[in-house]
């Protein structure tokens, strides 16, 4: 038997392993495989978007204070989208003002509220997307629906830039 080696146990499965006096009594491993598991301190988690089981490791696992955890960075997005930044939710969003254009056309119908209309009087069907929605009082910020009102784009030119425009 030879002088120069000790038995040591591999530091992950208890097994008797011959090594050099010289070598560190830190860790010792059996094999590349329990070596390779002792480093993984991880574990499996569940991807807080799509449910798809992912390992992370013990450092990645205590950089998230929000409790969710992704497998991808496309997953993060969808979830921080569909959640945080969506509807009332988002940073911009400004109680409902910006939609208008609905209430007023669904109010007030697909037609254009100006009587001497020429494409009117012409009996021509007008296109809902050649439609604009006016505020009456010229304040771009009050948009309650008696202040609207639905206009073709040719009578909304004609308003904005006429004087004298009835």
């Amino acid at each position: 038997m030879r002088t120069d080696l000790v038995i040591r146990e591999c530091t992950t499965c208890d097994k008797k392993v011959p090594r050099k006096r010289s070598t560190p009594d830190k860790n010792t491993f059996c094999t590349k495989r329990c070596e390779a598991g002792y480093k993984n301190n991880g574990r499996i988690i569940s991807c807080s978007f799509c449910s798809l089981g992912v390992y992370k490791s013990a450092s990645e696992l205590s950089k998230t204070t929000s409790g969710n955890r992704f497998c991808s960075r496309s997953c993060s997005v969808s979830f921080n989208n569909n959640k945080y930044r969506s509807g009332k939710n988002h940073p911009n969003y400004t109680g409902g003002a910006g939609s208008y254009r609905e209430r007023a056309l669904s109010h007030y119908g697909n037609k254009c509220s100006n009587r001497s209309c020429p494409l009117t009087e012409a009996k021509i069907d007008i296109l809902v997307r050649m439609l604009d929605v006016d505020h009456i009082d010229g304040n771009r910020g009050n948009n309650d629906i008696s202040n609207l009102q639905v206009l073709c784009v040719w009578c909304h030119a004609e308003k904005t830039r006429l004087p004298g425009y009835s």
